[in-house]
């Protein structure tokens, strides 16, 4: 393997080992931000060492709060309960959407005006509902149009001494769920906030990734019939949270057992994980074999004999490593409820589709379904994947080169994003395949 600043280069290889994945970033987000609004001290075990969680550690800091890291041992001591007297601050947030979108419970509950800034296609990614929502409890944000030009500014959010939760706030999540997220984090301190969330939302299953952050500190949810508000179920002392591996991760390395008929061993991991894309376990069902022993996830390859066919409304981040699978199938795939895919990181359904060519398959899209039709002609022939910065690009396209070969991987430093050891722990796996 051969890599530089701008290309990365896969070749055939067969996937054997063990290899351990930090912790849930969406997970390691939730924490930081409720240990603060909480103004609890709480200690965080296996924490990701990404950018997107770094932007939440960064974000929190610039507002006030102390976060002391020790990276070398993936941990982080959120001292929620110690806030510098700071009223006004940039709070830059990077490219991490769920940073951008969580931290707004934070800057509405700590009075003072939050200047919100990103980077990437971040201040391009949809963020009204959120704001029409804080507006509604007393905040004043400034915006930006929903496509601003050449702007880092998502927001400027002047936060009252208290908030007004009289009134039922609604959110729109069919954007995302994350604006539902959000007001929930934020009802952890406001017990009389009621919310109304509408809409098909998407990626639903990461609010059940809030609710259990929440009841980890004693909340829970109540619901009477669509309004939902967050009432203390006991007075959790919980100090101490080991952050479970994150799924998003685990994906690649089943899809590339799977593949390639290899065999990866992944420890620490939940079969009932909460997390949205614990789901690659069901669907890979057809195309490995998944032991479950001692908390050690063995997960053998058999090779793809047929297409995939997945609503992935709930879990859309498994859409690009799927759509890898699908190039190599035998017959067709589809994969529905992905039109939110178009504003992630970059518009995730052009540069699979770019990706599906240049690996020698084909695609279409008709605004909700992506279909693939693969390879016809088996070819190693260079395949070039421009990955346009986004690191779920870059992760898909390197499982297709275990597979294939001779694929490089254009940008590859860009999985730093969620998952910094991911070339790393390639090298390990396949230094005996």
């Amino acid at each position: 393997m051969t890599s530089s600043n701008t290309s990365y280069l896969v070749p055939a290889s067969r996937v054997s080992g063990t290899v351990c994945i930090n912790g849930s970033k969406s997970l390691a987000h939730r924490y930081i931000i409720l240990a603060c609004l909480l103004n609890k001290r709480v200690e965080l075990h296996n924490v990701p060492e990404s950018e997107d969680v770094l932007s939440t550690v960064n974000a929190v800091a610039a507002m006030g709060y102390t976060v002391h890291q020790n990276w070398k041992s993936h941990e982080l001591v959120v001292r929620g309960n110690e806030r510098a007297p700071i009223r006004a601050a940039t709070v830059f947030v990077g490219e991490s959407g769920t940073t951008a979108r969580l931290i707004c419970a934070l800057c509405a509950s700590v009075p003072g005006e939050w200047k919100l800034t990103g980077a990437g296609r971040l201040p391009q990614r949809p963020m009204q509902p959120l704001f029409h929502a804080l507006n509604s409890m007393g905040c004043r944000v400034q915006s930006q149009p929903s496509h601003p030009v050449q702007s880092d500014v998502l927001a400027i959010i002047h936060s009252p001494q208290s908030l007004s939760v009289d009134d039922i706030i609604e959110i729109d999540v069919t954007q995302s769920s994350q604006f539902h997220s959000a007001l929930l984090l934020l009802a952890a301190t406001e017990p009389a906030l009621r919310i109304v969330p509408n809409g098909a939302a998407a990626s639903k299953p990461y609010t059940q990734l809030t609710h259990t952050v929440l009841a980890h500190f004693g909340f829970r949810i109540e619901q009477s019939s669509n309004v939902q508000c967050v009432k203390r179920d006991c007075n959790s002392r919980a100090s101490s949270v080991y952050i479970e591996p994150d799924f998003s991760s685990v994906a690649y390395w089943l899809c590339a057992a799977a593949l390639t008929q290899g065999t990866v061993s992944i420890p620490n991991i939940t079969v009932e994980s909460v997390q949205a894309d614990s789901a690659v376990l069901n669907i890979l069902k057809p195309f490995v074999t998944v032991q479950h022993r001692d908390g050690v996830l063995v997960c053998s390859g058999n090779g793809i004999t047929h297409g995939i066919h997945a609503d992935c409304t709930n879990f859309p981040d498994l859409v690009p490593t799927l759509a890898v699978i699908a190039v190599f199938a035998q017959g067709s795939s589809t994969f529905m409820g992905v039109e939110h895919l178009q504003h992630k990181e970059s518009n995730r359904i052009q540069a699979i589709r770019d990706m599906v060519h240049v690996l020698g398959g084909c695609s279409d899209f008709d605004g909700n379904v992506l279909t693939i039709e693969p390879v016809q002609d088996r070819t190693d022939r260079r395949a070039d994947v421009a990955t346009y910065g986004d690191h779920r690009i870059a992760m898909a396209a390197a499982v297709a080169g275990l597979h294939r070969g001779n694929v490089y991987v254009q940008q590859p430093q860009c999985v730093q994003k969620s998952y910094p050891e991911f070339w790393d722990h390639l090298e390990q796996l396949t230094s005996t395949g």
